[in-house]
């Protein structure tokens, strides 16, 4: 009786699992979860907006730099005595000073760094994107195993019970030859032992579905905040199994997977932004020039009482801008270490190249 009363319960509290919202997913809503709620994802799509704001940056240093400056300043009249502080005379003078200047300076050369720094930013952003690429396949890669898994535990759910019903039509079947002298009660028992072995199975299957979608439920971003809810069960697509899939040859994936991997995307971009690196090193060891405007000025005394600015003198001339012959930095050491890099990069993708062809 007591046995009874216990499969009772687990048939009740097995069938309250299932009384609970169910959500029918296929792959692409699955995909299209992830790119509404990754977390990880939104953070690499910010890397992409802040390097797109670098681009700029770098091409503001083609525009000119423009500096203005405006001083006033108001002195007293001025006491003039002996060294004894006797005959004192004032002094008068003017009491209103001023000063303004404009400058403005456009460089014309700089050995190609500033070229060099817009390409820099802009292959930061093909990197930023690139890692966008990888990070969205990850996600998935972990989304969808966990889909698959959900998938392979649910036909597995209908595998036991299906058993469990073929074995309680079995006793069912027996109990009956059993009244009509055709069966022992041996036999019942083996099937009502293999019955509760099948229950048991079905429970811890449905336990480590309910785990498996919760994990699923975090990596979407569909975790529900309110405790008191049960969670949401996802249901896989029943028609996976079904499609038809493509067969290609080896070397089909071969070049697919050269041809679309972020990480060697990521290695290519990494020797052109060495390249770019490169050009910049060289660059401090060549000469900037500049054109150099000025303007500048102030208020004559005679001319404050009809407020007009007095004659300013301007400044037209061509700058060579500060150049280091010599640097502590050993620009030199610098450019070789950039090459290195430079190689190390080269190295590297060959290698990556090596080992996608190996695993495929």
């Amino acid at each position: 009786m007591i046995k009874k009363m216990m499969i009772a319960g687990l048939l009740i509290w097995g069938g309250s699992l299932w009384a609970v919202a169910q959500t029918r997913m296929t792959i692409a809503q699955l995909f299209e979860r992830i790119e509404e709620n990754s977390k990880s994802l939104r953070t690499s799509k910010s890397g992409v907006e802040a390097a797109s704001i670098g681009i700029e940056s770098a091409k503001s240093k083609k525009l000119p730099d423009l500096d203005a400056s405006l001083s006033f300043s108001c002195i007293g009249n001025a006491l003039m005595t002996d060294r004894d502080f006797s005959n004192a005379q004032g002094l008068k003078s003017p009491h209103f000073g001023n000063n303004f200047a404009f400058q403005a300076q456009q460089v014309v050369y700089a050995g190609g760094a500033i070229n060099a720094g817009i390409r820099l930013a802009e292959l930061g952003k093909q990197q930023a994107e690139v890692g966008v690429k990888l990070t969205r396949q990850q996600a998935r890669f972990i989304a969808l195993g966990q889909y698959l898994d959900l998938y392979k535990i649910d036909n597995r759910i209908k595998v036991y019970e299906k058993n469990i019903e073929l074995t309680r039509q079995l006793i069912a079947d027996i109990k009956a030859k059993q009244t009509q002298g055709m069966a022992l009660k041996n036999d019942i028992t083996r099937y009502e032992l293999q019955m509760e072995s099948l229950k048991l199975g079905l429970t811890s299957l449905r336990n480590n579905r309910s785990i498996l979608n919760h994990q699923l439920l975090n990596t979407l971003g569909m975790n529900q905040e309110d405790k008191g809810k049960q969670e949401m069960q996802i249901i896989p697509d029943a028609t996976i199994a079904d499609k038809a899939y493509a067969k290609d040859g080896e070397a089909y994936w071969q070049t697919a997977s050269t041809m679309n991997s972020p990480l060697l995307e990521q290695s290519s971009n990494a020797i052109r932004i060495a390249e770019q690196k490169e050009k910049i090193a060289k660059s401090d060891l060549l000469p900037k020039v500049a054109l150099v405007t000025g303007h500048g000025g102030c208020i004559e005394p005679e001319a404050q009482r009809r407020t007009e600015w007095g004659r300013c003198p301007h400044q037209h001339r061509i700058r060579l801008l500060p150049h280091e012959i010599h640097s502590g930095r050993n620009l030199g050491s610098e450019e070789r270490r950039i090459r290195l890099l430079f190689s190390n990069n080269k190295t590297n993708i060959n290698y990556e190249q090596e080992d996608y062809q190996e695993n495929i």
